[in-house]
């Protein structure tokens, strides 16, 4: 479990803060913040099955998919994490998780591109 200070969980209570995102991608030392990131693009999808009934031992990954602009490294199979940091300061950062490059693809705009990773429970497929 993530150990979240009390300061964080009071600034999230609060509600007025500016939210913004760092997707980063420590093997090609690259970060990504909110000013690449195309307005509203980001959708994290959990579950625990995908079945109408729960089956033992099932489990699915996460799935986050997210665009992207004006990024020329290729993301393909690189792991990144992803935070969401409260009034543009570091010390008030929260992890939404680590993932894996399945898919970045180049949308019909060049300059966008689309990736689709997933967390470590893909690993167990």
């Amino acid at each position: 479990m993530l150990e979240i200070s009390e300061e964080v969980k009071n600034l999230y209570r609060n509600g007025t803060n500016s939210k913004s995102l760092i997707l980063q991608f420590p093997e090609l030392d690259l970060s990504i913040t909110n000013e690449k990131i195309y307005y509203e693009s980001m959708e994290i999808t959990e579950s625990i099955s995908e079945e109408d009934e729960l089956i033992f031992g099932d489990c699915n990954a996460a799935e986050i998919k997210i665009v992207v602009a004006d990024i020329e490294d290729d993301l393909n199979e690189q792991t990144f994490t992803i935070s969401q940091v409260l009034n543009g300061d570091l010390r008030y950062s929260m992890p939404l998780g680590t993932y894996k490059v399945k898919s970045c693809k180049r949308q019909s705009d060049r300059r966008f591109k689309q990736i689709i990773a997933y967390d470590d429970m893909s690993k167990l497929d």
